[in-house]
């Protein structure tokens, strides 16, 4: 730039700052705007250095803000493909639509103070069921109890059977031997 312009650029500059300051300026005097922004562009650019990434975000800041524009529209894109691509996309809006009036109808339940004080009754609901775990665990402890008093129970009734079959037929040897040394009434 030509050096006379730069002067009245620096000159408008500090009749703005006396303007927004007042008399007293907050910035140095002795540094003039030009030498400040060579200085804070000499200071990004080395800070940039071997940083490329950074330098092609840089490079695409004007369009990387298009695209966050909510007004920006690509207008590149032919109103067949648009409707080729909204075809493709119309049984799953249908399905979106179908969920939200289910949504919808249900809505007045899943809003309502029982399903609102579900998380206020967890605690309750976890008390709950490590009692009924406890009471699993003992009836479960108390069932092998009973199955093995039943199977002492089976034993001794099998013990039992033995010796009463054995006395039987103890008994009925003793009958037979009593009968055959009795005198019989020929003799």
């Amino acid at each position: 730039m030509d050096e006379h312009v730069l002067t009245a650029l620096e000159k408008r500059v500090a009749e703005m700052e006396k303007v927004v300051f007042g008399e007293i300026s907050p910035l140095d005097t002795k540094i003039t705007v030009v030498e400040a922004l060579l200085n804070a562009h000499t200071m990004i650019k080395s800070s940039l250095i071997g940083h490329d990434n950074i330098v092609h975000v840089l490079e695409r800041l004007p369009e990387l803000n298009e695209f966050l524009d909510p007004t920006y529209s690509n207008n590149n894109i032919e109103i067949e493909t648009k409707r080729k691509y909204i075809l493709l996309l119309h049984s799953e809006l249908q399905n979106l639509g179908v969920l939200l009036k289910e949504f919808q109808r249900v809505e007045k339940v899943v809003d309502s103070d029982a399903i609102a004080n579900t998380t206020k009754l967890s605690e309750k609901l976890d008390t709950i069921i490590a009692n009924n775990v406890n009471t699993h665990l003992e009836s479960t402890a108390s069932s092998k109890q009973v199955l093995e008093t039943i199977n002492k129970y089976n034993d001794i009734l099998s013990s039992l059977e033995v010796l009463l079959m054995q006395f039987d037929q103890t008994a009925t040897q003793i009958e037979q031997e009593m009968e055959s040394k009795k005198p019989s009434p020929d003799d």
